[in-house]
C-alpha cells in the first residue's frame, strides 16, 4: 500500500498501542480500536460515504443502497453480527464482560453453558436467516477507486465484476455463493484472498485457468466442493495456502510444488489426495506443512529433503508406511508430529541427523521399534 509497515507497526508497538501475540496475532486494546473508529467518524459526521472506513453493517448497506460511495473510502468490513458476538464475548445485563473464571467457578456453572449454549444456537440459526437475504449490487463500487480492503461475508453480489476497484489489496468474501469466479476478480494488484466455506468448485472459469500474479495469501478452507487447484506457476508471490477441509479435493496441481515463495502450506483434513506432487524441489522456503487428517496420503516426495526451511511438519492420521531417508536434508526442522500413524512401521536411520528437532510425537502409531540413531 506504499506504507512504510515494518517501521510503523514496531513504532506503535514500542508505544505500546499494539501487540505481536506468541501466534503472530495483531492485538489492540478496545480503547484503542474505539478511539481509531471515533476520529473516523469525525472525517465526516453525517455521511459516511466521505469516511475512510466503513465497518457498521446498516451505513454500510445504506452506502451501497443509495449508491454514494465515493473516492474517500478506503476500507469497508461488512462483518457478520455472530462474528462480532464471539469478538466481543458473553456479556451480563450490565452490557460488561463475563469473567470466564468467575462463570466457571459459579454453583450453576452447568445450567449456565447450557443456556448459553442453546441461546447462541438459536442466534446462529436467526442470523444465517439474515445472511441468505442480504444481496448488494457492484456498481455502487465503481466510484470507490481508492478501495484497498473489501470484506463482505455471506452475501450475494449481484452485477459485473468489472465495478471492483483495480487499486483492491485484500478481498475476504467467505460464504461466496459462485461455482466458479470470473477472472476479472483476480485484479493486478490483489494481495489476498478469502474464500474460505465458500460454494465455489474451481477459481477460474473458461480457459483461463491462473490466479493473480501478486496474491501473497489464499485461504479456501472449508470449500468442500472445490474438485481442483489452478495453475500457480505464474505467481511468484504466494507465501500462505490454506486449503482446510477442501474434502473434495482429489488432486494437488504439480505448480504447487514449485512455490519458491511459499512459506505455509495447510492441507488438515483433505482426505482424499494420495500424494503430494512428486517434485517439491521448489519449496525451499517453506517453514510450516500440515497434513493433519489427510487419511489417503500414503507416501512422500522423495525429495522431500529440498524443503531445507521446514521447521514444523504434522502428519496425523496419515497413511505414510515409511519415511523418504531425504529427511536428513531438514536441518531445521523442530517439530515432528507422527501421531496416529497406523501404517508407519519404522523411522528411518537417518531421523538421528534431524539436529534442530525439538518435538517428535508418535501416539498411536505402528511404530514397533526405534532406531539406534534416535539416541543422537
Amino acid at each position: 500500500c506504499g506504507f512504510d509497515g515494518e517501521i510503523a507497526i514496531a513504532d506503535l508497538t514500542a508505544k505500546s498501542l499494539v501487540k505481536i501475540t506468541e501466534d503472530t496475532k495483531l492485538w489492540m486494546h478496545d480503547q484503542v480500536r474505539d478511539m481509531g473508529r471515533q476520529i473516523v467518524i469525525h472525517e465526516n459526521l453525517l455521511d459516511p460515504g466521505m469516511r475512510s472506513r466503513l465497518w457498521e453493517h446498516d451505513k454500510i448497506i445504506n452506502v451501497l443502497k443509495d449508491d454514494k460511495g465515493t473516492r474517500c473510502i478506503q476500507g469497508i468490513v461488512l462483518e457478520d453480527l455472530d462474528t462480532e458476538w464471539k469478538l466481543k464475548g458473553p456479556r451480563d445485563l450490565t452490557g460488561d464482560k463475563i469473567s470466564w473464571n468467575n462463570f466457571q467457578s459459579s454453583p450453576n456453572f452447568t445450567s449456565a453453558t447450557t443456556y448459553l449454549k442453546e441461546r447462541y444456537k438459536a442466534y446462529l440459526q436467526k442470523q444465517a436467516e439474515k445472511k441468505s437475504r442480504i444481496t448488494i449490487h457492484s456498481k455502487p463500487f465503481g466510484a470507490m477507486v481508492n478501495l484497498r480492503l473489501l470484506q463482505m461475508n455471506y452475501v450475494n453480489l449481484e452485477g459485473s465484476f468489472k465495478f471492483l476497484p483495480s487499486e483492491l489489496k485484500w478481498l475476504q468474501w467467505k460464504g461466496c455463493p459462485l461455482k466458479s469466479l470470473p477472472s476479472v476478480l483476480f485484479l493486478q494488484q490483489l494481495a489476498g484472498l478469502d474464500l474460505s466455506e465458500s460454494k465455489v468448485e474451481r477459481l477460474c472459469s473458461g480457459n483461463k485457468n491462473k490466479v493473480a500474479e501478486k496474491l501473497m495469501f489464499l485461504n479456501l478452507s472449508g470449500c468442500s466442493s472445490l474438485t481442483a487447484i489452478p495453475d500457480l506457476s505464474g505467481n511468484h508471490a504466494l507465501e500462505k495456502l490454506i486449503l482446510k477441509y477442501c474434502v473434495g479435493l482429489i488432486k494437488l496441481h504439480d505448480s504447487i510444488g514449485n512455490l519458491n515463495t511459499l512459506v505455509y502450506l495447510n492441507l488438515q483434513g483433505c482426505i482424499n489426495p494420495v500424494e503430494l506432487p512428486s517434485d517439491v524441489s521448489g519449496l525451499r522456503k517453506l517453514e510450516n506443512l500440515n497434513l493433519y487428517g489427510c487419511s489417503q496420503l500414503k507416501r512422500l516426495p522423495k525429495n522431500i529433503g529440498s524443503m531445507v526451511s521446514l521447521k514444523e511438519f504434522v502428519l496425523d492420521g496419515t497413511s505414510i508406511e515409511s519415511l523418504p531417508e531425504t529427511i536428513f536434508h531438514l536441518t531445521k526442522l523442530e517439530k515432528l508430529i507422527l501421531n496416529r500413524c497406523g501404517a508407519l512401521k519404522g523411522l528411518p536411520e537417518e531421523i538421528g541427523k534431524l539436529c534442530s528437532l525439538k518435538e517428535i510425537s508418535l501416539n498411536a502409531s505402528g511404530l514397533e521399534k526405534l532406531p539406534d540413531s534416535i539416541g543422537s
